[in-house]
């Protein structure tokens, strides 16, 4: 939903450790599906620098403390991950890093940051020490990292070319698993990955990487869904649900109102999907029986729905009164019959409105009515529209998320850039309600959505400019991986 997605310099020389990346085709049809160990770190074609030269690439040494005395870069002017005080907003320290991604994720000891590719630079991920501000390791893959997740075990890795296990504490593959077609959505769960392609839907066993069932009759499906025992996978106007623990097909039916590539998701009990805009111009939702695909209600002229647990959806239509003002209302819908809950009126769509929800709240960032150059910033009730706080703030906000203090229920962490004349500025807001909370600044701006850690609550910030390099520690020790051997578990859907 999020639209966007200072410290003084480390004295130590830290070691760096770039690990293999490249491996074997994976077999796609007429033999079982095996997640294959990479090649040794020797063949890697990895590189490192020996002290006080520059690297071969800028994202060989990317994640060591610059040194100041010879690093052109200014600590204001690069990308950085940033550890603020939940109490009070307040930076703790502060650590360089290569151009960010799109995502990051956290254990209870270690920061993931994805990296872009950027000025020859490839992309990759770099693992950082939260207790000792030290990097780990490093990593870099062909194309850019899309999701990550941390298990107990180790820290899955999306890219829209491969699913692959790392080991937390040496960044070394543990299993791969490929494809010859580029994922197009991959959706990760507690136990499994469920990877849609050009021809369909992969689960894959994220302890082992094993291709563990397939569903391969779905050409070029364009959305996929996931709740609890049930996956749901459209392509234009087909909509195929499968029952996971039973490994088999709930139903497949052709849906003439779903034309088109619009969302779908699901709840224990429904399927969801948009109404094809050839069908409804002013926009339509509708649902489905999760046990039979059996239509259970249809709404009309409504339109970008953003799901609220499994009890609500919030859409939005435009109002009759077209004077200025606010010429959007906010629906809010039961996702168990279609009824109207309420209605709100808003200065924005949902689409660009709504910028975070949990099961009964949802924060609303829209342009002031009353105030020109200031947003207004409303929690909401999902249940029954009333407005739990509301402020007014010149920031505006591209994302919101809850659970930093699970005792105070009212609460938000709100995050977002803005651009100015000399910046780009970031700004996380932790709110509790109108009067209480605290504002960070953040120089360049809060490129991802801010981590609830052990220490505190971790940031990341793009670069403003390019380094030209950095200074390079001594390289440590390769280590090798073992090679996976055990059978696959394979079973198919295609019936």
């Amino acid at each position: 939903m999020g639209k966007r997605r200072h410290l003084a310099a480390l004295g130590a020389t830290f070691a760096l450790f770039v690990a293999a990346c490249a491996a074997s085709d994976t077999p796609l049809a007429n033999a079982p599906e095996l997640a294959h160990a990479p090649r040794s770190s020797d063949d890697s074609g990895a590189t490192s620098g020996a002290p006080g030269t520059a690297p071969s690439s800028l994202a060989d040494a990317s994640f060591l403390a610059p040194d100041t005395s010879a690093d052109p870069c200014q600590a204001d002017n690069s990308a950085h991950v940033s550890l603020l005080s939940p109490a009070d907003g307040s930076e703790l320290w502060s650590f360089p890093i290569p151009e960010p991604g799109a995502v990051s994720a956290v254990s209870e000891t270690a920061a993931f940051v994805s990296f872009r590719s950027n000025r020859g630079q490839a992309p990759g991920l770099g693992a950082l020490s939260l207790e000792t501000r030290r990097p780990l390791w490093q990593r870099f893959f062909d194309t850019e990292t899309i999701d990550l997740a941390v298990t107990e075990t180790s820290l899955i890795v999306v890219t829209r070319e491969s699913i692959r296990a790392l080991d937390l504490e040496t960044g070394e593959d543990i299993w791969i698993n490929e494809r010859r077609f580029d994922f197009n959505n991959v959706i990760l769960t507690e136990g499994e990955a469920y990877a849609l392609d050009a021809v369909g839907v992969k689960a894959i066993d994220l302890a082992t990487g094993r291709v563990v069932w397939t569903l391969d009759d779905v050409l070029r499906a364009d959305s996929l869904a996931y709740t609890t025992n049930t996956i749901t996978v459209a392509s234009r106007n087909r909509i195929v649900a499968v029952d996971i623990e039973a490994r088999g097909r709930l139903w497949d039916i052709t849906n003439a109102d779903r034309v088109g590539a619009g969302d779908i998701w699901a709840t224990p009990d429904a399927v969801f999907y948009e109404v094809s805009p050839s069908l409804a111009p002013g926009g339509g939702i509708a649902a489905l029986s999760r046990d039979t695909g059996e239509e259970l209600w249809s709404v009309a002229n409504v339109g970008s729905p953003v799901r609220v647990g499994d009890e609500q959806i919030i859409t939005s239509t435009a109002s009759g009164d077209l004077r200025p003002g606010e010429p959007f209302v906010f629906v809010g819908l039961s996702a168990s019959t279609g009824a109207e809950l309420w209605r709100l009126p808003s200065t924005t769509q949902v689409f660009d409105g709504v910028v975070g929800t949990n099961s009964g709240q949802v924060i609303i960032s829209d342009p002031h009515p009353a105030a020109p150059g200031f947003h207004r910033v409303r929690m909401v009730n999902s249940a029954t529209g009333a407005v739990v706080w509301q402020t007014a703030t010149q920031a505006s906000f591209d994302g919101a998320q809850f659970g930093q203090q699970v005792d105070v229920p009212t609460s938000a962490t709100l995050f977002g850039t803005n651009s100015l004349p000399d910046g780009d500025v970031g700004h996380v807001s932790f709110v509790v309600n109108e009067t209480e909370g605290w504002t960070a600044e953040l120089t360049g701006g809060v490129s991802q959505p801010p981590l609830l850690a052990t220490q505190g609550l971790l940031t990341v910030s793009p670069s403003q400019f390019s380094c030209i390099a950095r200074l390079v520690g001594e390289p440590a020790p390769v280590i090798g991986s073992a090679v996976l051997g055990a059978a696959t578990e394979r079973s198919n859907l295609n019936r």
